[in-house]
């Protein structure tokens, strides 16, 4: 994801309203049966009771309809069938809401402990091939590498988190659109729980919602999950404004929803069916998540794919900036600046006047969110990468996995500059070994906003690598592709290739 200062005069901003959702959603019917399912094993008095106590209680921590009310009434009256019993009274079922956006400390990056290393001279190798592609490139900033098998793990780094700041293993960095791999897990796994379903339409997840409900219909027509994971329902990506004018009022609004993000788009919709890259996408997938779950996106991120597995990772804006953070760095002019190359957070956009703020995070944080806006390390990237596609991971059910590695188009798309498949927000890619056999991943890539990312799993080797820079390596070309063939690489991808191959040597 590029991540740029749009700049964007016009209205439309999410308020903090609340709508009511009018369709049956599967998430409140499923809270609803199965307090039912549970009242019938007890007392016909006592389970009238019991089930209206926990419809109440479980629609209150999700999202609620007048037909949950209905269902759990009738399931009621089914238990006590056969004997005396009291109906089920309706329960006062709150409104859906729209989610604001709370400020959290972000995660404790730490060393993961408990996992074997490779040998010394496999270390050795791989040290040799950071080194070796990293410094082969004159504008760089830091790298910070993992890789890791399921038992063995290794890390290294290069280069700077900052000026005269040292990257270490537990240096947090932005993954860009990597980041994308999270939102699919998520829906994914919320498909799997009957909270929704893959051909369910935006409008009905999203009926009340008041800042998707003020949105261009033409911009942002009613298209499926399903469509939304593949990137395939029409979305256009959103248009790069100029930097003469002021700041985007996106990043200066005081009450900030990811809604008004979506708003900065003006360009119709295409007709659904073609493959076309939009971080739109991303964006409404994680409004779906939120309002149907009503809990806010990092907090659904943390509780149902990253706790259970011990991957620390946070979504800005939601998580404070940590203070060690890698700092972003790449060439002012593409950002609004002057020409120089140099820390991003340092830059000042042409054309602010000197009382207005710039704050870079904030606004890289606004328009990234569900799309581009994890903050990891490269050893959380990489477990996270294995626990997610690898048949031996717990990052989502099996059921779900076979979904998602078995949803690659058959097209061939450029995208990240290199031709690949692409699935429910991951692609799939083939690399040439040295010895000239084929290898394929799996995974997504990141790039922009002053950063860079790999994330590859390779199902041949069971490995999954991460590679992660504060400078944007994946725009420049590394020396290990053959591109007069069409094998395009950058720093990170050789990086990436030369470790998968470092690693089948012992396999």
């Amino acid at each position: 994801m590029m991540s740029i200062l749009l700049i964007v005069s016009c209205g439309g901003g999410a308020t903090e309203s609340e709508g009511l959702i009018s369709s049956t959603t599967p998430a409140a019917t499923q809270a609803a049966t199965q307090a039912a399912t549970q009242a019938a094993t007890q007392a016909a008095t006592q389970a009238a009771t019991q089930v209206a106590t926990q419809v109440a209680t479980q629609v209150a921590t999700q999202v609620a309809t007048q037909a949950a009310t209905q269902a759990a009434t009738q399931a009621a009256t089914k238990t006590t069938q056969d004997s005396s019993s009291n109906d089920i009274k309706s329960a006062e079922i709150p409104t859906a809401s729209v989610i604001d956006v709370k400020k959290t400390d972000p995660p404790e990056f730490t060393m993961p402990l408990g996992f074997s290393g490779f040998s010394a001279s496999t270390i050795s190798e791989f040290e040799k091939i950071v080194d070796k592609h990293f410094y082969s490139v004159d504008k760089r900033m830091g790298v910070s590498v993992s890789i890791f098998d399921g038992n063995l793990l290794w890390s290294g780094t290069a280069g700077y988190a900052r000026e005269a700041i040292p990257m270490t293993k537990t240096t947090p960095l932005g993954v860009m659109s990597s980041s994308k791999t999270f939102i699919s897990a998520l829906t994914l796994t919320l498909i799997d729980q009957g909270h929704y379903g893959f051909d369910d339409k935006v409008r009905t997840l999203l009926n009340g919602h008041t800042g998707y409900e003020k949105l261009e219909s033409s911009v942002f027509p009613d298209v499926t999950v399903r469509e939304l994971l593949s990137m395939t329902g029409g979305l256009n990506q959103r248009e790069k404004k100029n930097y003469d004018s002021v700041l985007n009022y996106v990043v200066r609004m005081p009450n900030w929803h990811p809604s008004d993000t979506l708003g900065i788009t003006t360009v119709p919709a295409s007709e659904p069916g073609k493959f076309i890259y939009s971080d739109n996408s991303s964006v409404i997938l994680g409004l779906i998540a939120q309002y149907q779950m009503q809990t806010d996106l990092n907090q659904l991120y943390q509780t149902i794919l990253l706790a259970p597995i011990s991957v620390e990772a946070g979504l800005k804006p939601i998580i404070k900036i940590p203070d060690n953070i890698a700092h972003p760095h790449a060439d002012y002019s593409k950002y609004g600046g002057a020409d120089k190359w140099g820390d991003l957070t340092l830059n000042r956009p042409a054309g602010l006047s000197a009382e207005m703020s710039y704050d870079f995070w904030e606004q890289d944080a606004r328009l990234a969110w569900a799309a581009a806006g994890m903050v990891s390390t490269a050893e959380d990237m990489a477990r996270w990468a294995y626990e997610l596609y690898s048949p031996k991971g717990r990052a989502i059910s099996s059921e779900s996995r076979s979904l998602l590695v078995n949803s690659f188009s058959g097209e061939v798309v450029q995208f990240g500059g290199a031709p690949q498949r692409y699935g429910f927000h991951s692609s799939q890619r083939e690399y040439k070994l040295t010895d000239g056999s084929v290898f394929v991943t799996y995974g997504h890539p990141g790039g922009g906003g002053g950063g860079g990312s790999i994330l590859y799993y390779s199902p041949d080797l069971d490995i999954a690598v991460s590679v992660l820079a504060n400078s944007e390596l994946g725009y420049q070309r590394g020396q290990c592709g053959d591109f007069r063939a069409g094998d395009t690489t950058s720093p990170l991808v050789c990086i990436a290739r030369e470790l998968f191959q470092e690693a089948s040597k012992s396999r």
